[in-house]
């Protein structure tokens, strides 16, 4: 059945070019701006909110977010809520599955709670989740994958 198959079996690895930005990303985590601000909607003329706070993300972390989505990481095979995050901080970092697993709860999540994107590039775990699939992308890679 699909649903037995690990988490990176679902992965897009069709979506050539996907790959080779998110790895080109997963080099370049150290200079990325991974900053987040908070916009707050003004108050409207007469006195009620005028709408949700929200997080506006870098172009880098946006950037991140669609490729994740693009290349398959976020995906409907993964149960997020019933399993915590994975440890990113262990040594040899994330599996590929824990990388789906994780990706999948940083932006599903962050339609639940806004913040869960920038909690995750705040404390490593988004650069963690990119650079382990961007890995597991190059040890998988054929030649003539790449355009």
């Amino acid at each position: 059945m699909e649903d037995d198959l690990p988490l990176s079996a679902h992965l897009d690895r069709s979506r050539v070019t996907e790959w080779a930005e998110l790895s080109a990303l997963a080099g370049s985590f150290a200079t990325l701006d991974t900053g987040a601000t908070l916009v707050v909607p003004p108050e409207r003329a007469d006195g009620t909110i005028g709408g949700f706070p929200y997080y506006r993300y870098s172009d880098g972390v946006s950037h991140a977010v669609r490729l994740l989505d693009r290349v398959g990481a976020v995906s409907p095979h993964a149960d997020w809520r019933a399993r915590a995050v994975p440890d990113h901080t262990k040594p040899g970092g994330l599996t590929p599955d824990e990388a789906v697993l994780a990706a999948t709860g940083i932006v599903r999540g962050e339609r639940f709670c806004d913040g869960t994107i920038a909690e995750a590039a705040r404390t490593g775990l988004l650069e963690a989740v990119v650079v382990a699939l961007a890995v597991w992308y190059r040890a998988n890679d054929r030649d003539d994958e790449f355009p």
